[in-house]
């Protein structure tokens, strides 16, 4: 009986052989093609990479173009000016708006009347003070 199913078997094998052999070619094909596949996409891998290394280095020498141009024109100096210039004229509007709130707090008080105290004639006529200063300095030079 064994003898039958072994000769059964072989003979099955005989018939399906040329089919085994073309299916063995189709998966050893489709395995190289599979290789090769990921070959291409490792090579399309680096080559992006090195496109983003390009894109890059490009952007960075056209920005350093843009600001040696500014350099140039002298727009970058004359933009760091006019920003000095705008914030120190916020400083002196600040320190005059503190300064008269300052006067205004200082000379409120009924005893800082005019000929009650110091501060307030020195406050109403600037140049007495600055001229009295110099008198001083002149004489003790």
């Amino acid at each position: 009986m064994l003898d039958k199913i072994r000769m059964h078997e072989m003979r099955m094998n005989k018939q399906n052989h040329s089919q085994v052999v073309t299916l063995n070619a189709i998966t050893q094909k489709k395995k190289g093609l599979a290789t090769e596949l990921r070959a291409v996409i490792d090579r399309v891998k680096a080559m992006d990479y090195e496109s983003k290394d390009l894109s890059n280095a490009i952007s960075a020498k056209e920005h350093d173009y843009e600001e040696k141009m500014r350099d140039a024109t002298g727009q970058a100096m004359l933009q760091k000016l006019k920003q000095a210039i705008a914030e120190i004229k916020v400083e002196v509007r600040n320190d005059i708006l503190q300064e008269g709130v300052m006067n205004n707090i200082l000379f409120s008080c009924a005893e800082m009347r005019r000929g009650q105290h110091h501060l307030y004639d020195e406050m109403a006529d600037p140049v007495k003070v600055s001229e009295t200063g110099t008198k001083n300095n002149t004489e003790e030079a």
